[in-house]
C-alpha cells in the first residue's frame, strides 16, 4: 500500500515536471521533479529499512502481549513456574513461540500433556498473529540429572 503511493507520488511529480518544462520550455522545473523523486524514494528506502529491521534481526513480540502470555500461563494451576518465554517475529504476521515451565509435582502424563496442550491453546487464543504450529511448550530439563549425565563417566 506505502509503496503503491510513493510510485504514484513519483509518477505525478515526474508528470508535472515534464508538463512544466514544456509549457515554459524551461528544463529546471524537469531536474526539480528528478530530485524530488530521488528525495522521495530515499525516505520511503529509510522507512522501510525501519520497518523491516526488527524483521531481520528476529524482534519480540510487544511487552503487552508478553504480559498477556505470562498473566494467561500463570493462570494455570498446573503450572508451578515460567522459566523462560522467547518469542521471535518471523515475518509481520508470523512469530515463533517457546515456553519453558516447570509444573506442580504428581502429574501422570495424560495430566502433563492436556497441561502443555492448555497452554498452547491459551497463547494461540490470546494472540491472534502467533502461527499456531510455531507455539511450543517444554518442560524444565531436571538439570540435576544433566549435570549427572556429564560427569558420569561413560
Amino acid at each position: 500500500m506505502v509503496e503503491d503511493s510513493a510510485a504514484l507520488l513519483g509518477i505525478a511529480i515526474a508528470g508535472v515536471g515534464i508538463f512544466l518544462s514544456n509549457q515554459t520550455g524551461n528544463t529546471i522545473y524537469d531536474s526539480i521533479s528528478s530530485l524530488s523523486i530521488g528525495a522521495i524514494l530515499m525516505a520511503f528506502a529509510f522507512f522501510l529499512a525501519k520497518e523491516n529491521k526488527g524483521l531481520l534481526i528476529g524482534e519480540a513480540i510487544s511487552r503487552k502481549d508478553y504480559k498477556k502470555i505470562v498473566r494467561l500461563i500463570k493462570e494455570i494451576p498446573e503450572v508451578n513456574k515460567i522459566i523462560t518465554i522467547r518469542t521471535m517475529h518471523l515475518a509481520p504476521q508470523d512469530v515463533l513461540v517457546t515456553i519453558e515451565v516447570n509444573l506442580i509435582d504428581g502429574l501422570d502424563t495424560d495430566k502433563i500433556e492436556r497441561v502443555i496442550d492448555n497452554i498452547e491453546q491459551k497463547v494461540k487464543q490470546a494472540i491472534p498473529y502467533v502461527n499456531p504450529a510455531k507455539v511450543f511448550v517444554e518442560l524444565e530439563r531436571d538439570r540435576i540429572s544433566d549435570l549427572y549425565k556429564r560427569k558420569r563417566p561413560k
